[in-house]
């Protein structure tokens, strides 16, 4: 770290580190959730897009039949 980060470093009090440092995880655990809630999201509509071809496929197959 160069002076003008040590300086910056303790110009800053250590509650403003810790806040800081709170909002970074803050901002990562949304990102992170999103990032799951996107993938459960996605995961439930290809579960019934693939539901509603097998149905559909088997819905022709008793056609024909």
């Amino acid at each position: 770290m160069s002076k003008r980060d040590w300086d910056e470093y303790f110009a800053k009090s250590s509650w403003e580190r810790q806040y800081e440092s709170e909002r970074k995880q803050r901002i990562l655990r949304n990102k992170v959730w999103f990032v799951a809630n996107i993938l459960v999201i996605s995961a439930v509509f290809l579960y019934i897009f693939i539901n509603l071809i097998i149905w559909g496929i088997k819905g022709i197959i008793a056609l024909f039949h």
